[in-house]
């Protein structure tokens, strides 16, 4: 942890032996993500301290950066999908059901396309992980295979990573439709069924 000076301003050092999230924070509620690499000398970032999700800017971390363009299009769709779902007048209950599911349909869609376009562009990001969360696990196995064959081979000991590969094996192992493994499990007595 650190102070800022009578400016708002601070300063953090220290060493980095790979890449890895960090979280900033200045408050309860008020933390964003940061991926500080091994490169990254001097990374800078700016902010509302008391709004800072939403006004962060960071610079010098090509990782942060994925990070920050990643959530800044999450917060703004969700914050204009909101405001247009509140401020929209609903009287039929069923309505405003079906125009909530079209809004989530759409904020689904959105953020698939913007996680998509990251990782396409930069298979070779630790920030990618970030944006895989908004795939189709079926429909998106593809990438997420190439995405995890990327990663693992250019960060073989990065725990992030190797979760990610773990879970892609298991997603590419047993995809939908297919016939569930059988289970073999001990009963109450002991005998296994």
């Amino acid at each position: 942890s650190t102070m800022t000076d009578e400016e708002g301003r601070f300063e953090l050092h220290f060493d980095k032996a790979s890449s890895d999230y960090y979280v900033l924070r200045t408050g309860d509620d008020a933390m964003v993500y940061l991926i500080l690499s091994p490169e990254d000398e001097d990374v800078k970032l700016e902010g509302d301290a008391k709004n800072l999700v939403a006004t962060y800017r960071v610079q010098g971390s090509a990782e942060s950066e994925l990070v920050c363009r990643l959530h800044q299009r999450d917060r703004l769709l969700s914050d204009s999908l909101n405001h247009a779902f509140s401020e929209t007048n609903f009287e039929n209950p069923q309505v405003r059901d079906s125009a909530g599911q079209l809004l989530e349909q759409y904020y689904n869609s959105a953020m698939r396309e913007t996680a998509l376009s990251i990782i396409r562009s930069h298979p070779d990001r630790i920030a990618s992980l970030s944006a895989s969360k908004f795939l189709d696990q079926t429909e998106d196995l593809a990438d997420l295979q190439t995405l995890s064959t990327t990663l693992s081979a250019k960060f073989p000991d990065n725990v992030y990573v190797s979760d990610f590969a773990d879970m892609v094996s298991g997603l590419a192992a047993l995809p939908p439709g297919s016939p569930a493994p059988d289970i073999v499990l001990p009963d109450l007595q002991g005998r296994t069924v």
